[in-house]
C-alpha cells in the first residue's frame, strides 16, 4: 500500500482527470523536493517538479501528453523530510 497522501497535505485535482490535473503539496519549512509521476509498473513518466521551495502551499498542472494512455498513476514527492505518494486516473 502507498503511504498516507495526507503527508505534506499532497493531492491532486481534479481525479480523475483528461487531459490536466493539478498537483498540491505544502512544505512546513523550505526544503529541497522533487515530484515525479510514474506508471503502476513503477516506470518514471515525468519530473513535474523539483528544487529549493519556500513553506507554504506549492501547485503544479500537469497536462497529459497525448501519447499517455489511460490508467492509474502514482506521483512521489521526495523531500529530506520524507516520502508521500498519491494515485491518479488519467481517463481519455
Amino acid at each position: 500500500p502507498l503511504p498516507s497522501e495526507s503527508a505534506f497535505g499532497l493531492r491532486n485535482y481534479p481525479n480523475p482527470f483528461n487531459p490536466s490535473t493539478m498537483i498540491e503539496y505544502t512544505l512546513s519549512e523550505e526544503m529541497e523536493v522533487q515530484l515525479s509521476l510514474y506508471t503502476i509498473l513503477g516506470d518514471k513518466v515525468a519530473d513535474l517538479d523539483r528544487g529549493l521551495k519556500n513553506a507554504g502551499t506549492h501547485r503544479v498542472e500537469f497536462t497529459a501528453p497525448s501519447n499517455l494512455p489511460s490508467g492509474l498513476y502514482i506521483y512521489e514527492l521526495i523531500t529530506p523530510q520524507g516520502t508521500a505518494k498519491g494515485k491518479m486516473t488519467l481517463t481519455k
